[in-house]
């Protein structure tokens, strides 16, 4: 039999503990750190101007009417800070007679669908393709603009790898078919041109500063690609070509986009995707109030460090809950039960296209 808990004495403070608490250990496991530039606004429409292009030095004739460099476009971008919710009815009497900590966990699930959202708001816009960008274009497009005296750039490309394929053959098979897509998609990466008909990737691109995000279904298989020191019983050549490869939950296991992953390029600030985050409290006032410290929750150690408290300074967990018979709410007299709230504001839009690659495996 389940024994009695301190549910039933849950106050507005002791919800928002565990909430806060929950939320910081959750978040710390999220995979969109990893792909966005994070973009703390204060504001509900925001604006980022002079993005997407750079300057080009030019050998001087005259060194008195040197022309300036005011030549380049100026590019910009728009987004709106939106307001999303889940909000909760909890029944009065649940809590009276919990006795296994339902509410409890209800309220850690809370936490971690609302830590966990930027992820799949990540997600749902990268699969949507109305992900615009700074010129105009889908993040994913076959018509980004020409270059001075260039065509059209593509970062969308086809792979050769279906899924029948990915279900059906050996990993080790798998895996091989993965390595000529990843030999491509770098290939259409290093080709890309800045406004200047110059290489946008002007260095080296190295294995550090690329990320592959894919589906449950090909992160097997990619890492034999280009984590495994053998396949196939012989040397692998693509071993470390990439830091890292993610598989997100958020991404379809079956049907024809089961198959498609993206080759990001995360090693600059401009990076292939931004995150608006709305923040009530800013970052200076978070440096000045915060003090570290390290918190036990339910047996974890939990420490608490400023970037923790930025994010959960976007968000906020609403609620009327109360020791039993204190709370004189109108809603909970009349209706005998508790209301929780957690929303987040904030937007993901496209960033800098030219980092990101799409191997689109549909009609492979």
């Amino acid at each position: 039999m389940g024994t009695l808990t301190k549910d039933r004495g849950i106050t507005a403070k002791g919800a928002r503990a565990m909430f806060n608490a929950s939320f910081i250990t959750r978040r710390r496991r999220l995979i969109y750190p990893k792909f966005c530039q994070v973009r703390d606004s204060y504001v509900e429409t925001d604006i980022a101007r002079n993005i997407g292009t750079v300057p080009q030095l030019e050998e001087v004739i005259d060194d008195v009417n040197t022309p300036l460099l005011s030549d380049f476009p100026d590019y910009s971008q728009t987004w709106t800070n939106r307001l999303f919710k889940a909000r909760l009815s909890i029944s009065r009497s649940l809590m009276e007679f919990d006795q296994v900590g339902q509410t409890r966990t209800l309220i850690h699930s809370l936490a971690a669908r609302l830590a966990n959202f930027p992820d799949l708001l990540m997600i749902t816009r990268l699969l949507s393709g109305t992900m615009t960008c700074y010129d105009g274009q889908n993040l994913i497009s076959t018509t980004h603009p020409a270059p001075q005296g260039g065509t059209v750039q593509s970062n969308w490309m086809n792979g050769t790898t279906p899924v029948n394929f990915c279900t059906n053959a050996p990993v080790e098979t798998v895996a091989r078919q993965l390595q000529t897509d990843f030999r491509n998609a770098i290939t259409r990466m290093r080709s890309f041109r800045d406004d200047k008909n110059q290489p946008w990737h002007s260095d080296d691109i190295r294995p550090e500063d690329l990320i592959i995000l894919c589906s449950p279904l090909l992160w097997k298989p990619f890492q034999q690609a280009l984590m495994s020191k053998q396949i196939f019983a012989t040397d692998n050549i693509y071993v470390g070509d990439v830091r890292e490869v993610v598989a997100s939950n958020y991404l379809p296991i079956t049907g024809a986009n089961a198959a498609d992953w993206w080759l990001c390029h995360v090693g600059e600030m401009a990076r292939p995707i931004q995150l608006s985050r709305f923040r009530r409290i800013r970052t200076e006032e978070i440096q000045d109030a915060f003090d570290p410290k390290t918190l036990s929750f339910e047996g974890e150690e939990v420490t608490v460090t400023p970037d923790d408290i930025a994010e959960l300074a976007s968000a906020m967990l609403e609620t009327n809950m109360g020791h039993q018979g204190s709370n004189a709410d109108a809603d909970v007299i009349e209706n005998d039960r508790f209301l929780m709230s957690a929303r987040w504001r904030g937007e993901v839009f496209g960033g800098e296209w030219k980092n990101i690659v799409f191997v689109d495996n549909d009609i492979a």
